[in-house]
């Protein structure tokens, strides 16, 4: 005989501590008979082994659906409306309520850092305070720094210092870009410009 193999080996020594495991007592093995009948590693493992079968009848149990969460209080959107939530809406409104509404939406990020969501959404925040304040681009850096404490506060991170350094350099980077951009435009057209950032509101109760 020659040697034998580390699989083959491993599947001899399955195969004896189950026969051991049969030989200990009653056991019921639930298995279909196609299972049997077509598998050879289960063949090998049973070998030896006197099986029976026992018929048994399933019947089918009608359960009727329930709704555990129809006393729960029906929460509803309150915030600033953009393209992206609208999207997100036609793509899966449960999505939308996840994410904008319950706020328990899973985003995949590590606590020691901002995940891309919120990135995005503190550029366009400092970008909006900018303009609700009238502040000038010195004091940019300043609320840069007021923005992000928001954020890090309301998702309790801990930022590394080189972190937290390099999100500021990005948050005032990107917001400034964006705040030149409708300087230009409002040079462009030569005019004076009011901006008006979004405003919350609701739909009627009547809006389908």
């Amino acid at each position: 005989m020659g040697p034998l193999k580390r699989n083959e080996l491993e599947l001899l020594f399955k195969a004896w501590e189950l026969k051991d495991l049969l030989s200990q007592g009653e056991v019921t093995i639930l298995m279909s008979a196609s299972t049997l009948e077509h598998s050879l590693i289960w063949k090998r493992i049973l070998t030896g082994v006197k099986l029976s079968e026992i018929a048994k009848d399933q019947t089918n149990v009608e359960r009727k659906l329930q709704d555990h969460f129809h006393s729960l209080e029906k929460k509803n959107f309150v915030g600033h409306y953009s393209a992206t939530k609208f999207q997100s809406f036609m793509d899966c409104p449960r999505k939308f309520y996840f994410s904008y509404v319950d706020e328990i939406f899973p985003s995949v990020g590590l606590k020691q850092d901002f995940d891309q969501m919120d990135a995005g959404t503190i550029a366009h925040e400092i970008i909006e305070v900018f303009h609700k304040r009238g502040l000038k681009l010195d004091e940019l850096p300043a609320l840069t720094k007021e923005i992000m404490q928001k954020f890090i506060k309301k998702g309790s991170l801990t930022l590394a210092r080189e972190t937290y350094l390099k999100r500021e350099i990005e948050f005032n980077h990107r917001a400034g870009n964006g705040i030149r951009f409708i300087e230009e435009v409002k040079s462009a057209l030569g005019e004076e410009i009011v901006w008006k950032m979004e405003e919350k509101f609701e739909f009627t109760t009547d809006f389908k």
